[in-house]
């Protein structure tokens, strides 16, 4: 195999995309920005018209044919949204959520919801492998089977796309009850 063959080394590359000696820079402009230590050019040029500034502009610049001193315009950084308006769920950037306790509550809250989905699961899962007569009847009757996906599937569309049962109270722990019943069912159909 020749030599050609190989691609070209770092070296090689980059005098293939760059053959001008000194980086093709012209004078005044520094080839690598600015110092971040010492706040100046690396290689300060006696001409510089840039000397001490950085290449680009800065927040409080005045705009291409502003004059200088006059004020930039008073754009609000965060949109001001009033309360109601769009899909937040109820959180708000300036609720209660920033004290500790209260993500602690919410913590243990949905941890607490997952293990009893957990348990609930396993324990459907283990009558289904372990109690012979359920194993059987389950395998006689598929459709069983698929009634639980379907029960499953309009849960899961209910829970996800409609914001009324699932920001109120008694309907949202029914919802995940069904749910939870309807995927330990077909996890238990599976396993057997």
């Amino acid at each position: 195999m020749s030599r050609s063959d190989f691609p070209p080394s770092y070296d090689d590359s980059r005098l293939l995309s760059n053959p001008q000696p000194g980086g093709g820079y012209p004078a005044s402009v520094p080839p690598y920005g600015f110092n971040a230590y010492a706040g100046q050019p690396p290689y300060p040029q006696p001409n510089d018209p840039y000397r001490g500034q950085p290449p680009y502009p800065q927040p409080n610049d005045p705009y291409r044919g502003q004059p200088a001193g006059y004020p930039p315009p008073n754009i609000p950084a965060i949109p001001i949204i009033p309360p109601g308006v769009g899909d937040n769920e109820g959180f708000t950037t300036t609720g209660g959520f920033d004290d500790i306790s209260v993500r602690h509550t919410f913590i243990r809250k949905v941890y607490l919801i997952l293990a009893s989905q957990l348990i609930v699961t396993a324990a459907i899962v283990a009558i289904f492998t372990f109690v012979e007569p359920v194993g059987v009847f389950v395998r006689k009757n598929p459709a069983i089977y698929w009634v639980s996906y379907a029960v499953y599937l309009v849960t899961h569309i209910v829970l996800v796309c409609c914001q009324g049962p699932r920001r109120r109270f008694p309907w949202n722990l029914i919802l995940l009850s069904i749910f939870t019943l309807a995927l330990s069912f077909m996890t238990g159909n599976i396993a057997r």
